[in-house]
């Protein structure tokens, strides 16, 4: 095609036509265009075409994430909501509903803990790599944003009061023996417990402590279980759109 181009227009200048040429050169530069239009509108159609894939995919990862961390949450408040029925239990020793063996038992349970660690792997590639910038529904990407807030919160919220309340002040109780637990000579435990006002006091206090700890957990993570059902919602609508 170059060479057929070059032909005519030395053709054109030979026979002294130089308007003619002049036209000619003006059509050639104008199909040049029109080519390189064509070109980029290609381009940039397959641009488009490779980013609508990508975040279909990336929604479709999400989505996969949030499934799994509905499942974490839905875990985590069913061991909270064990301690709230195990301290319940503990507060029947006063009672007269369970003895001392039991009671320890009980207050060694409550000394664990469950570490919540959110899963947001597709998230954390999304943020390092830019690619949220993929997700062309700006309120979808804000819902997004907003959500892995609210989680990066319930964390460290409910990671901190394991290491700081359930470690540090309510472990040590029970580990310390503070109210006094005692040991037959045959190396079994005690079923009785004296309790005076003051250690009374000490574990219905720890007990209330521990008990307020599981049922704020519990709501953090209600909230946060609502949060993703919601979420979920939305990538779905989003997906079907694609």
């Amino acid at each position: 095609m170059p060479r057929i181009f070059n032909s005519i227009r030395q053709r054109l200048l030979k026979e002294n036509r130089l308007t003619r040429y002049l036209v000619y050169a003006i059509g050639e530069i104008v199909l040049v265009v029109i080519g390189i239009l064509i070109a980029l509108s290609i381009n940039t159609w397959n641009k488009g075409r490779q980013d609508l894939q990508a975040q279909y995919e990336l929604l479709q990862d999400l989505r996969d994430d949030l499934v799994i961390q509905q499942e974490l949450i839905a875990e985590q408040i069913t061991f909270e909501a064990g301690f709230v029925s195990q301290i319940d239990s503990a507060r029947g020793y006063e009672r007269g509903q369970i003895g001392a063996v039991e009671l320890q038992a009980i207050l060694f349970r409550l000394t664990t803990r469950h570490t919540f660690v959110a899963n947001k792997a597709t998230m954390s590639k999304m943020t390092s790599s830019g690619q949220i910038a993929l997700i062309r529904n700006a309120s979808l990407e804000n819902s997004i944003v907003r959500y892995y807030q609210l989680s990066d919160y319930t964390t460290t919220v409910t990671n901190n009061n394991n290491l700081f309340i359930v470690d540090m002040q309510y472990g040590p109780f029970v580990s310390d023996n503070a109210l006094g637990f005692g040991c037959a000579a045959t190396g079994e435990m005690e079923n009785e417990l004296m309790l005076d006002r003051e250690k009374r006091y000490l574990l219905r206090m720890k007990l209330l402590q521990r008990e307020r700890l599981a049922k704020a957990a519990i709501g953090r993570f209600k909230t946060l279980q609502t949060a993703t059902n919601e979420l979920l919602e939305l990538i779905d609508h989003e997906l079907k759109g694609s």
